[in-house]
């Protein structure tokens, strides 16, 4: 289908900038639109991180739930190992941490 296009009509007021002529220009610098893409992407990196952040903490609330369970229900083989393997991977995170952001950071004397 081939939709034909409506024909260009002159009206009296073409456009704010073009009414207003070299004063729009001063008005609205030519980056805004880079800025408001900039701020958009800033606040979406923002959420995406407390995002992570809200998932991490609900991640280490239902594991520390789950041994609770374990320990209520008299399950000492599942709450030993569960307690072992939370114990590892927390001082797995803080080491994967400390090894990523320490090579940023000149150490204080």
């Amino acid at each position: 289908w081939i939709v034909p296009r409506a024909p260009q009509v002159e009206s009296a007021c073409f456009s704010a900038e073009h009414a207003m002529g070299a004063f729009a220009s001063k008005l609205v610098p030519k980056d805004a639109q880079f800025d408001l893409r900039r701020a958009f992407w800033w606040s979406c990196g923002h959420l995406v991180d407390a995002f992570t952040i809200g998932v991490s903490i609900a991640d280490i609330v239902t594991d520390v739930l789950v041994l609770l369970e374990f320990k209520r229900l008299e399950y000492t083989n599942f709450f030993m190992a569960s307690s072992a393997v939370f114990a590892v991977s927390q001082v797995s995170y803080a080491f994967l941490f400390t090894a990523t952001f320490a090579a940023h950071h000149a150490p204080r004397m």
